[in-house]
């Protein structure tokens, strides 16, 4: 929210200037390093907004910058235990700490991510996709900036986040206990950026009229005193706590929005629809389990546990084949339940 990914897109682009390879190139390392160090999602949700707004500016096909875009978000999230939820949930299924992760998984990702951009050019070297020259895009990086102290404060404190990560994994410190300290941090300075130092008027609310007062005199002025009677006066008096209370909900969201509005898109922009997506997993998943349909599974797979090497290269493709079915998270809730 505070721009400072815009900010890096623009740089880029205005370094890259009218050359289109180099562009490419850059956009590459940048989605590379913004999906490593943050997560995938932050990749998708950011980059794709400007490489549409890129690639129409430049007037050139968004194709390859686009499909780049999402390679990268994909490979370069495994390097990290926090790239995305694949990662975190095989790690604390088998116990495995930051640093071990990154240790296993760094040299696979950075091989990879040199061979998928090699493939990436040999897919795309036509001039319709990769032009040798572009039209560069004239704005300037810093006028994207929303908060530039925020942009500023949230890096560093995302470096000391993955710092700490790596020194409490020797003491095998659980993940979510060191990345919440910091996102609580980052909620509240993202709470004083909206409220500034005005907080005087905080609960500055313009007295408005009663509730109670208004639907009473609303419904007497169309009915008239004579029309009504008992049994109507006692249902509309049970309805004004209901209208009373939808008032101050109402009353209070838009107090929320208008004064909190950076933590507002903070929370619309979380990824909400996983939680129900990932209980659901672990429902239907724990319920196979116990059933026997994963015990099954497990030893229909033992097939390939004939070597090491087949065991790697079998579970590799029956993970790709399930993820083009079903979703990437599926596959690593059966694994680590077979195991």
């Amino acid at each position: 929210m505070t721009g400072v990914f815009q900010f890096f897109a623009f740089w880029v682009s205005r370094k890259a200037g009218d050359r289109g390879i180099l562009a490419f190139t850059l956009f590459f390392i940048l989605t590379t390093l913004m999906s490593g160090l943050t997560s995938n999602d932050v990749v998708i949700l950011t980059g794709t907004v400007f490489l549409s707004y890129f690639t129409k500016v430049s007037g050139i096909t968004p194709t390859a910058f686009l499909v780049s875009e999402f390679t990268t978000a994909n490979i370069a999230s495994m390097a990290l235990f926090i790239g995305n939820p694949t990662n975190v949930i095989v790690s604390e299924a088998y116990g495995i700490s930051f640093i071990t992760y990154s240790a296993w998984m760094l040299l696979p990702t950075i091989v990879t991510l040199l061979l998928s951009y090699v493939v990436l050019r040999l897919l795309f070297h036509s001039e319709k996709y990769l032009p040798r020259r572009i039209q560069c895009p004239e704005a300037d990086p810093k006028s994207v900036l929303i908060d530039p102290r925020g942009a500023i404060f949230g890096f560093i404190l995302l470096g000391l986040c993955l710092i700490t990560l790596v020194a409490t994994s020797f003491a095998h410190v659980p993940v979510w206990m060191v990345t919440l300290p910091f996102a609580a941090v980052m909620l509240l300075w993202d709470i004083q950026h909206d409220l500034g130092i005005s907080f005087r008027r905080l609960f500055s609310f313009k007295k408005r009229p009663n509730v109670d007062t208004i639907s009473l005199d609303t419904f007497q002025a169309h009915q008239g005193p004579s029309s009504v009677n008992t049994l109507q006066s006692r249902e509309r008096s049970e309805e004004q706590p209901e209208i009373k209370k939808k008032y101050i909900i109402r009353r209070f969201f838009n107090w929320f929005s208008r004064r909190l509005p950076t933590v507002k898109a903070v929370m619309i922009r979380l990824p909400w629809s996983i939680l129900p997506f990932s209980l659901g997993m672990f429902i239907l998943i724990q319920a196979l389990s116990e059933r026997g349909w994963v015990g099954i599974f497990a030893k229909a797979m033992a097939v390939f546990t004939k070597n090491y090497a087949t065991a790697v290269l079998g579970m590799t493709f029956v993970s790709i084949l399930a993820c083009q079915f079903l979703n990437n998270l599926v596959s690593p809730f059966t694994e680590t339940n077979e195991n």
